[in-house]
């Protein structure tokens, strides 16, 4: 069997989402002779998709991926769809009008939808059929154990008892166009950093995040957090390492509920 994921750009290849959400499936779908490929959305042509058994589109909402939809039904090949983030619950916002608009015209079209929570399968079964909406929970790196995670932070608390010192890392998308959940937001619940600060007088902080976010208003709003700041460019490698070396860590995400990955 042939999966094709169809995802916005190629850069979006390079990202977090197609990580944990797609990239760490591979192995077990090889295991079960499935192919899965990950195709920007301008490179898709009819002979992919003809060529496939399956097709998700993921986080592309424009005309493009309803025609994507339509040649699919034509070719016969089953099409879905992942709802990766909730914007989709909220009618009051203007601003997720066209979401809902494509949401309710693909559910005419699709075979099936994929999500990570239970709180997007609900949301989705006002849309769609529940019996065809698959919850598939978000992965963990299939190279990190538990034992291994329990031995990491037991070493980390036997070193934050000795030193008296703390690494703190925030990371992941500083922009975001949907929810205020980037720099924005870490600006204006600084006061928790202020907090932390008077717990100790020894304290690294890290912001991880992409190099689009570090507009002037964001540097400006960086400058004036009540902890000195060390910014860095967001790599997978990065991200890894600085969490490694961290005792405390803040993720931004949307209102959707955490995943166990996360």
């Amino acid at each position: 069997m042939k999966i094709i994921f169809v995802v916005p750009s190629s850069q979006w290849l390079t990202s977090a989402g197609v990580r944990i959400r797609y990239q760490r499936l591979e192995p077990f779908f090889k295991i079960n002779d499935c192919i899965i490929n990950i195709i920007p959305i301008q490179d898709v042509s009819e002979s992919y998709l003809r060529g496939a058994d399956v097709v998700i589109i993921s986080k592309v909402f424009s005309t493009d991926s309803i025609h994507i939809m339509t040649l699919c039904r034509n070719f016969g090949v089953k099409i879905g769809i992942d709802l990766f983030d909730d914007y989709f619950s909220d009618n009051r916002l203007s601003v997720f009008r066209r979401f809902h608009d494509w949401l309710e015209l693909t559910s005419q079209i699709i075979d099936f939808i994929i999500c990570s929570t239970d709180r997007m399968k609900s949301i989705a079964s006002q849309y769609f059929n529940p019996q065809l909406i698959h919850k598939i929970n978000d992965t963990k790196d299939a190279g990190i154990t538990f034992s291994e995670t329990k031995r990491l932070l037991d070493a980390k608390i036997v070193e934050l008892s000795a030193k008296n010192h703390l690494n703190i890392l925030w990371f992941g998308m500083g922009d975001n166009p949907y929810f205020n959940v980037g720099i924005s937001d870490l600006s204006n619940y600084s006061n928790a950093l202020f907090q932390i600060n008077k717990l100790t007088n020894s304290i690294n902080f890290t912001i991880l995040t992409n190099e689009r976010a570090l507009n002037a208003k964001n540097l400006t709003r960086i400058s004036r957090l009540p902890i000195q700041s060390k910014l860095e460019i967001w790599s997978e490698c990065k991200e890894e390492n600085y969490l490694r070396e961290s005792h405390l860590a803040f993720m931004p995400v949307s209102h959707q509920n955490f995943s166990v990955a996360k």
